[in-house]
């Protein structure tokens, strides 16, 4: 068994956001996907320490597969059950592969807190709308740059022959895939300021500065359905219904906004849905505009394909309009 430390400088990563527990970013390497029929060969972690704010990465390698219940146990041994453990698909994979391995052994362990990022980004997806959501992907959303010139399945293969040869070359190429693993997952994490970022709509009226995050987007064929949160909460329900859209904040932080749209073929048999500017109360007109389109239309998604910002303008000026009605409507009647 081969144990390899590493202290890390790392920068720091959503440093506007305070971490009050140690962290502990996860990734294994294993000679196939059943956890029945193969093991686990390499456990690498990347340890937090809040109060010392330092990095330690640590990679347990098994030079045979007799090996494996050394680097569970030794894994199991130094690692922090306090620690939250953050993950890419680790949910579905990591996490469930270990723990029929600790089984496998008889080894008492359990991960109490776990934070699998990649199940979080599906969750959010429609604010993305990227290609696919595989780590490379996001990696290259983000601008994270690395030269990885080796796949886990490549690994294998590495694996297999250093069994036979211990090649130090080999080695070396299935450490170094699992280092930059797990080096540049806490850089993942900057995934969730992006999506704040796309959820969030801020409003200011009458010199308050309201917060709405967007939790839910449900598209039908004839009217999009947004709900979420927002605050500070209005004191007076509103619940509103015009013509072209219906909104409801109620006085829990809750808000929903209805707007019906319209569907079209482009010249490319893509499906269009759209409304018309006049139709939402548009001051902000700062929306995306597509070649096809006129001024007065807004695209709200193609082939089913959200486009955020448009959606975030549209209930900015529907959400605004109805606050300033129900608000100015309320004044007036102080006043008589």
């Amino acid at each position: 068994m081969k144990i390899i430390k590493e202290n890390i400088s790392y920068p720091k990563v959503n440093a506007d956001k305070p971490i009050n527990n140690n962290i502990s970013f996860l990734d294994i390497e294993t000679t196939g996907l059943n956890s029945k029929y193969s093991y686990v060969y390499l456990i690498g972690i990347l340890n937090y320490d809040y109060k010392a704010n330092s990095y330690k990465l640590i990679q347990y390698f098994a030079e045979s597969k007799n090996e494996e219940i050394q680097i569970l146990k030794t894994f199991v041994y130094d690692y922090d059950p306090d620690s939250l453990i953050i993950t890419y698909n680790g949910d579905t994979f990591d996490i469930p592969f270990l723990k029929a391995r600790l089984q496998r052994y008889n080894i008492t362990f359990e991960f109490k807190v776990t934070k699998d990022i990649y199940k979080d980004i599906l969750k959010n997806k429609m604010y993305l709308n990227l290609d696919n959501y595989k780590l490379k992907t996001i990696e290259t959303f983000l601008s994270i740059n690395r030269a990885d010139a080796y796949t886990g399945l490549e690994c294998i293969e590495f694996y297999k022959e250093y069994l036979i040869t211990k090649s130090d070359d080999l080695l070396g190429k299935i450490l170094k895939h699992n280092y930059d693993d797990i080096y540049y997952l806490p850089q993942i994490l900057r995934i969730y300021d992006v999506l704040e970022d796309r959820k969030r709509i801020d409003i200011d009226y009458d010199e308050i500065a309201y917060k709405f995050v967007m939790e839910n987007i449900d598209n039908y064929e004839n009217k999009i359905v947004v709900s979420g949160n927002y605050n500070p909460a209005i004191q007076i329900e509103i619940n509103l219904y015009l013509p072209s859209c219906t909104i409801l904040l109620n006085k829990n932080g809750k808000f929903e906004v209805d707007f019906y749209i319209n569907n079209a073929l482009d010249s490319n048999n893509q499906v269009i849905t759209f409304l018309y500017v006049e139709d939402v109360y548009l001051k902000n007109k700062d929306f995306e505009k597509l070649s096809f389109t006129s001024n007065n239309i807004i695209v709200i998604s193609i082939n089913k394909k959200l486009i955020i910002k448009n959606i975030k303008i549209v209930l900015k000026n529907i959400i605004y309009y109805a606050i300033s009605k129900v608000f100015s409507n309320s004044s007036s009647k102080d006043l008589e």
